[in-house]
C-alpha cells in the first residue's frame, strides 16, 4: 500500500484535464504534476486517497520530447500556467484532445469533425483581464494567486500571461492600499475589505477599468473616512 512521501519510478500513459501525468500501478492511478505522456520517472507521493494517489516529479528519468523548461514556477504552484513545461504546439494538441473526448464523451454517436485549432504567435502577455486576489502575509497585504487546491495566496507581481500594463497597474493599487493602511478581506476572521483587484485592459490604447471587489461598500466607507480624517 502507498504512503506518504513514497518514491517509486512510475511511466506516463496518459494525462488528465487538468494537466497531470497518469500512472498506474497494479491498476492503482497515480497522478503525477507536470508529468507527460511517455516519460518515466522517479516520483514522491504527496497525497494518498483510496482510490487514487498524487505524486510529484523527484527526478526525470526519461523526457519526453514535448518538455520545455518552464518560465515561472509560481505558475504551475498557483496554477495559472499549468501546460508551461510543455511546447506551446503540445499544448494546442493537448487542448484540441480534451475537447475531442469531451464531446466525444457527451455525444458518442455524433461523428463530430474537430477543425484544428489555430494558435496564438505569441502565447505570452496577451490575457486583457485579470481578477487578482489580495491578502494579509505577515501582517503586509500581498497580492497574487492562491496555491493549487488552497487559499494560501502566493505574492505575484509578473503574471507572464497578463498584458504587462496590467501588472503594472495591480502593483500601483497595492501600493496605494498598503500606504492608506486599508485591509484585505480575512476569510477566517470575516474582517477586513479588499477581496480581489479586477483589471480590464483596452487593446489598442492605455485605457484600463480598475475594480476593487469588497467585502461590503460599509467596510470600504468606514475605511475611507479613517483616511479623509
Amino acid at each position: 500500500m502507498l504512503k506518504k512521501n513514497d518514491k517509486l519510478e512510475v511511466e506516463i500513459i496518459d494525462m488528465t484535464d487538468q494537466a497531470y501525468g497518469v500512472a498506474k500501478l497494479d491498476g492503482f492511478t497515480i497522478f503525477v504534476e507536470s508529468a507527460l505522456v511517455g516519460e518515466k520517472l522517479l516520483a514522491k507521493i504527496i497525497k494518498v486517497q483510496k482510490r487514487y494517489a498524487i505524486a510529484i516529479i523527484e527526478e526525470i528519468i526519461k523526457s519526453s520530447d514535448s518538455r520545455v523548461e518552464i518560465k515561472d514556477p509560481l505558475g504551475t504552484i498557483t496554477g495559472t500556467m499549468p501546460l508551461q513545461h510543455m511546447t506551446y504546439e503540445s499544448q494546442v494538441e493537448f487542448k484540441q484532445k480534451m475537447v475531442k473526448d469531451y464531446f466525444e464523451e457527451i455525444f458518442p454517436k455524433s461523428n463530430i469533425i474537430f477543425e484544428e485549432i489555430k494558435g496564438m504567435t505569441n502565447p505570452w502577455q496577451y490575457r486583457n483581464k485579470a481578477q487578482i486576489p489580495v491578502r494579509e502575509i505577515n501582517g503586509q497585504l500581498e497580492t497574487g494567486f492562491f496555491r493549487r487546491r488552497s487559499h494560501q495566496l502566493i505574492p505575484v507581481e509578473n503574471y507572464h500571461i497578463q498584458d504587462p500594463r496590467i501588472d503594472s497597474s495591480i502593483l500601483i493599487v497595492r501600493d496605494l492600499l498598503r500606504k492608506y493602511n486599508i485591509k484585505a478581506y480575512d476569510e477566517d476572521k470575516h474582517e477586513g475589505v479588499i477581496r480581489n483587484i479586477i483589471v480590464r485592459q483596452a487593446q489598442h490604447n492605455d485605457e484600463q477599468m480598475i475594480i476593487l471587489v469588497c467585502n461590503s461598500s460599509q467596510a470600504l466607507d468606514n475605511e475611507l473616512a479613517e483616511i479623509l480624517k
